[in-house]
């Protein structure tokens, strides 16, 4: 990574941003890029109402950004979206390109109104003011609300109460569970449960899906457990995570990623099935095939929310933006994309829209050639909307530099070179140099 862009500290982020806003305040905006172009026009037309960007800054422009754009221009005559795709940026020597090149345009008072802040969660800058709370805009919507949402949607973008950004698209998500005979005392799933269940059957692999070292660790634990980006300090020379890596070192190193997970939990040779899907109705035939009649325990969901987007304090009209974000819920536009083949793996994020993919799966014939979609029954969307609110966390690496650095001082210590103790202790050194960089 560019050494240059690396020194900026999230305090000098802090300040610059400060400034930016102060020279882009929001009783008098002003568009950068478009303010003398538009200041010509209106000259030669005053009878021409000025058209402002709202410019949108995304890792990866899905076609739902598009949609949801033409709906928001085709009811504003003042404004429209201007999606700006960072993932140009990206390359294959430089991964957080993207990342790199927003910071550079936040510093340089080149701020977006909307920031799809899965580029830079990890800069925390919300503790700053940079982003502004949604909720209050959520509460005073007509259409919208808070129980409008599958609960657990909300739960995860919170940050003391507030919401700073909401997630527009799901990509995935993931299940976690196993038969009761064998979990039902270990359903909170925390360290010591896990390394309980581990010594009580030593005979079966933990997860039926994955065996070696690296694998159980960034699978099974969350590493951001042990940041605090608000002070922007790390504790991975603690007891726990070096019990954690000792834990993970009886692994092998190497290890095929096994695809055999519903064969290793039906027949209990593993404890817990891991299932990735990308759509809701592949629930019920994985659950029936991994459990049949047995009863089985939820662990947690997983989300893995594609894009997430956060309104700047910079943004020049926030009730314009909230109206982009509020298109991604709109139910007409859900219920339109079901038919879509290129959209057949929509994710539901509100209950209306969970309730309309219920009803699309149920229309359907079970003896058509459909082969993307499964009809579903009752007593099985029932159990979808469960698994559903389970949501417990956001798959997602928060910051890739700091991932890089755990993973390669892991597989030293897994392949035998240092030891747990010593990881751990050169963990909390690079991480908290990285840290201290952003401070």
């Amino acid at each position: 990574m560019n050494t240059k862009i690396r020194k900026i500290t999230a305090l000098t982020l802090a300040i610059l941003t400060v400034g930016a806003f102060t020279s882009c305040g929001e009783d008098k905006p002003e568009d950068i890029r478009d303010s003398q172009e538009s200041e010509s026009e209106n000259q030669e037309a005053n009878t021409e109402p000025e058209v402002k960007d709202i410019n949108v800054a995304v890792n990866y422009k899905y076609d739902i950004m598009s949609q949801a754009a033409a709906r928001y221009n085709n009811s504003h005559d003042d404004s429209r979206i201007q999606i700006l795709n960072y993932s140009r940026y990206n390359t294959e020597d430089n991964p957080t390109g993207a990342a790199e090149q927003l910071r550079l345009d936040i510093i340089s008072g080149e701020i977006p109104d909307i920031i799809d802040v899965s580029m830079i969660d990890g800069l925390g800058l919300e503790k700053f003011g940079m982003y502004t709370d949604l909720y209050p805009y959520l509460d005073a919507d007509e259409e919208l609300n808070r129980d409008s949402f599958i609960p657990s949607i909300l739960e995860l973008n919170e940050k003391d109460g507030k919401l700073y950004s909401m997630p527009v698209t799901c990509n995935t998500f993931y299940v976690y569970a196993g038969k009761s005979k064998f979990l039902s005392d270990y359903s909170d799933w925390e360290t010591e449960d896990i390394v309980g269940i581990n010594k009580q059957y030593p005979d079966k692999l933990l997860y039926g899906h994955c065996s070696n070292s690296a694998d159980i660790l960034f699978q099974t634990f969350d590493i951001n457990d042990f940041i605090d980006y608000d002070t922007y300090t790390c504790n991975f020379d603690s007891e726990e995570f070096i019990d954690i890596l000792e834990f993970c070192s009886q692994y092998p190193v190497e290890g095929e990623y096994n695809t055999a997970t519903t064969e290793n939990i039906r027949n209990d040779r593993a404890l817990v099935g891991m299932l990735k899907l990308l759509s809701i109705d592949e629930i019920p035939q994985e659950f029936n095939e991994m459990f049949g009649d047995e009863e089985y325990t939820l662990i947690k969901t997983a989300y893995n929310f594609g894009s997430r987007f956060a309104v700047t304090e910079n943004c020049w009209n926030k009730d314009y933006a909230w109206d982009y974000i509020k298109e991604f819920y709109n139910q007409e536009a859900f219920i339109k994309n079901l038919d879509n083949s290129e959209m057949i793996e929509a994710i539901p994020l509100t209950k209306p829209q969970f309730d309309a993919q219920v009803e699309y799966l149920q229309s359907i014939d079970d003896s058509s050639d459909n082969i993307f979609n499964k009809p579903v029954t009752d007593e099985e969307a029932d159990m979808i909307y469960e698994i559903l609110c389970n949501g417990k966390e956001c798959v997602q690496n928060d910051n890739f530099d700091i991932y890089l650095i755990c993973y390669e001082e892991t597989q030293r210590c897994f392949n035998g070179d240092i030891s747990p103790k010593e990881c751990a202790e050169m963990i909390q050194s690079r991480v908290g140099i990285y840290l201290g960089e952003k401070a």
